[in-house]
């Protein structure tokens, strides 16, 4: 007999936090999350500085996802 073994892929989820100048406003949140599976990242408070997203959260694609989230 054969056994066959499936595994779910993971992709690459990257959100970078950044100043309206373009500066390093945190550190970039990196994870691995699985085809299919759901994500929910939610921006860090940084005094003075409101971002334009509060949270990024979606349904992990067929492939690695780039987001930005920008302090003003």
């Amino acid at each position: 007999s054969i056994n066959v073994v499936y595994t779910i892929k993971t992709y690459v989820l990257n959100v970078s936090y950044k100043y309206a100048d373009g500066a390093e406003a945190s550190p970039t949140h990196t994870e691995n999350v699985a085809y299919g599976s759901s994500f929910n990242v939610t921006s860090p408070t940084i005094l003075g500085y409101v971002p334009d997203y509060n949270s990024i959260s979606g349904v992990m694609g067929m492939h690695d996802l780039n987001y930005n989230v920008v302090y003003n």
